[in-house]
């Protein structure tokens, strides 16, 4: 069996989209509804804080022209975080709680993301989740024994769910519980309501799949370096990290590595997700085991 990453190198760059969309908005056309509609407030408001400059700005500009313009500058964040502590040497354990997973999402106010200066696009909510959610969440990915071996972009184990993608057909279907596929579990939709009330950039981002990870360090896992499939993927990709931080490399012509902790929601778009790989290397992991859970709207190309 030979596995693929595929890299479609034409792609065209991202705003060579948002000169299209807008050309489309002149001639009286519906825009791309992922673009113009995917980040607007639940509240109707167009307007939202960006997360490197922290103006006002139109959100269905916010990835598509804001981010790139020179009216945006980032000179407050710091993409090159000091090593934490190897998780494995504080000896934390994650608890097992039983019940329900039902995260906080009701809190007052918003999260504020956290801008990666070198890698324009990636964002980072930091302590997204608490502690004790963390140890929800992972005794419901562990209930079942649901994990499969996979060895593609490096070998880890893995779960899936929602819309199943088929990369060497070119196609995205709807799950079929006939075939034993499932979509996207009551702890995975309580991820997504968390974010749809705390954190207004990504909260009309509403993903239809799911897999999830375990990177085992003993046992020698990694993630190759790569590029989510730029077609059937979708612009946007949010993850979360469980059990333990690490260093994922995003590279385009130099490699930078950025910290990513534990119980922290990732936001992946514009040039970081389109022009960049990322990767993590076995020496990266800080922890005996890390979980990532990354969520992606596909477009439906069948029934």
């Amino acid at each position: 069996k030979v596995e693929v990453i595929l890299c479609h190198l034409d792609q065209p760059p991202h705003w060579k989209h948002a000169r299209r969309m807008k050309r489309r908005q002149r001639e009286g056309k519906t825009p791309d509804k992922t673009s113009s509609k995917l980040l607007r407030t639940e509240t109707g408001s167009s307007f939202g804080d960006c997360p490197v400059c922290s103006k006002r700005v139109p959100l269905s500009l916010l990835y598509t022209d804001h981010l790139f313009s020179s009216a945006c500058k980032n000179e407050e964040v710091d993409s090159s975080p000091a090593q934490r502590k190897d998780s494995a040497e504080k000896e934390e354990r994650i608890p097992a709680v039983r019940g329900v997973v039902c995260l906080q999402s009701d809190l007052p106010g918003l999260m504020k993301p956290k801008a990666i200066r070198d890698v324009p696009g990636l964002f980072q909510f930091p302590d997204f989740i608490t502690e004790d959610e963390e140890g929800l969440l992972l005794q419901s990915l562990d209930t079942g024994n649901k994990w499969q071996l996979s060895s593609f972009n490096g070998e880890c184990m893995t779960q899936r769910w929602g819309v199943v993608t088929d990369l060497k057909r070119r196609s995205v279907r709807p799950c079929s519980i006939e075939r034993g596929e499932e979509d996207l579990p009551s702890f995975l939709r309580a991820i997504i309501e968390k974010w749809i009330n705390r954190c207004e950039v990504i909260a009309q981002f509403h993903p239809n799949e799911a897999n999830a990870n375990s990177y085992e360090k003993h046992k020698g896992h990694s993630l190759a370096a790569h590029f989510d499939d730029r077609f059937l993927s979708g612009d946007i990709l949010v993850n979360l990290s469980l059990g333990a931080d690490c260093h994922m490399t995003f590279a385009r012509k130099d490699k930078i590595k950025v910290l990513v902790p534990r119980r922290s929601l990732q936001v992946v778009t514009g040039r970081a997700r389109f022009e960049h790989t990322h990767g993590i290397d076995l020496d990266d992991f800080h922890g005996p085991r890390r979980v990532s859970i990354t969520f992606r709207r596909a477009k439906l190309t069948c029934t």
